[in-house]
């Protein structure tokens, strides 16, 4: 029985694709090909294909804060994001692999989008906010936006707050 439990421990100990490393690279990057779900808004993530560079690099990403849900980003990555037209899916990723994806969401908006995290971006404070729906925060969101791995690749990158 003891060397079954320790045949058991073995794969726990030797797999790293969900631990973060410093050098793992946060990215958001728009993507290439996509469709919506049929009637909602929200991303058929089954469908999706990321563009070949980020939107937002690692290195634009200076921390991100849990509470708020919300990424202080360089004063480049925040032009480029109020840039972006309503509703631009994207995706949020470490290392090209997909984390999360979202919908922009700019607040002055008049559609709703109530099925995706969503982010809208504060220019003045360079931050922007991920959001469960919008206007208003939906419980039937499945809210990825503080999950493990990326909330330990933050830690690791000291940007965590």
């Amino acid at each position: 029985m003891r060397h079954f439990v320790f045949v058991l421990l073995i794969p726990l100990f030797c797999c790293t694709k969900d631990k973060a490393r410093a050098n793992d690279k946060i990215e958001m990057y728009l993507l290439k090909s996509y469709h919506m779900v049929s009637g909602i808004c929200q991303v058929d993530a089954s469908t999706v294909i990321l563009k070949d560079a980020p939107l937002v690099s690692n290195d634009e990403i200076i921390s991100y804060s849990d509470k708020e849900h919300s990424y202080n980003l360089d004063a480049t990555a925040i032009q480029k994001i109020n840039t972006l037209p309503g509703r631009t899916p994207f995706a949020l990723t470490i290392d090209k692999e997909i984390v999360f994806l979202a919908v922009y969401m700019p607040l002055i908006m008049s559609s709703t989008c109530d099925q995706s995290i969503t982010m809208y971006a504060n220019v003045s404070q360079n931050k922007i906010f991920m959001n469960l729906g919008y206007p208003f925060a939906s419980s039937t969101i499945n809210d990825e936006r503080n999950k493990p791995v990326l909330v330990a690749t933050l830690q690791a990158q000291g940007k965590f707050r």
